[in-house]
């Protein structure tokens, strides 16, 4: 009977570790998604509004992860809704371990940004998730979207060599990496991480958006010249 106890105490004190535990998960998660980060955008970011909007939106995103392509729907409207207000910046986080082509993705949507189509290549990008994603030939895939949008090929091909178009990558990701991002998408708004799930519909986006400009003065993002 002694040892029965013992093992139902043991097994109610486990029951309570792992409680707190998870509520102390649940609890550092919400502190993260507040915590103030000191994110600069730079000549090479990719840019939408006035540079000296209230209020600027920063998303790091991977080209290959699912809810970015369904955050994709519900950023794109509020881009053409708000640029006029807001500065919306994209950064790349391409999630290298878990998404193989992920990285291709970056390099060709920053190669036909040379060409003045990112934001065109962005948006092909995410439609076409599902089909190059997995592919064996998903590099090759990409650029044949791209032709779609009018590029010069032999252009895009090379551009996607240079290491300029690369380091502009990589230089993104550090950064991420840099800031402890726990994923795809994070958004910052005005210096500090905010949980996608608050803005994860057109209608919270919109609401959250407009109770920053109604209390914000200038944003407190810098802007850094390289």
């Amino acid at each position: 009977m002694k040892n029965l106890f013992n093992f139902k105490n043991t097994i109610i004190l486990l029951i309570a570790l792992l409680v707190v535990f998870f509520a102390w998960s649940n609890i550092s998660k919400m502190m993260k998604a507040n915590d103030p980060v000191d994110v600069a955008v730079t000549n090479y970011d990719h840019v939408i509004g006035k540079a000296d909007a209230k209020v600027t939106v920063i998303e790091f995103a991977d080209f290959q992860c699912p809810v970015c392509a369904a955050f994709e729907e519900v950023i794109n409207p509020i881009m053409t809704e708000y640029a006029d207000r807001v500065r919306f910046v994209f950064k790349h986080f391409p999630l290298t371990q878990i998404h193989k082509n992920a990285m291709n993705a970056a390099i060709v949507a920053e190669a036909a940004g040379v060409q003045g189509k990112f934001w065109e290549a962005k948006k092909l990008i995410y439609e076409k998730q599902t089909e190059w994603s997995a592919a064996l030939d998903a590099k090759e895939k990409l650029v044949t979207y791209m032709a779609t949008l009018g590029l010069d090929i032999a252009k895009l091909n090379q551009d996607m060599a240079s290491e300029d178009v690369k380091s502009r990558v990589m230089n993104n990701l550090k950064e991420a990496t840099s800031l402890q991002l726990p994923g795809t998408p994070s958004i910052i708004i005005d210096g500090i991480k905010v949980n996608t799930g608050s803005i994860s519909t057109v209608e919270s986006f919109r609401k959250f958006l407009d109770n920053k400009l109604a209390t914000s003065t200038t944003s407190t993002t810098s802007t850094t010249t390289q």
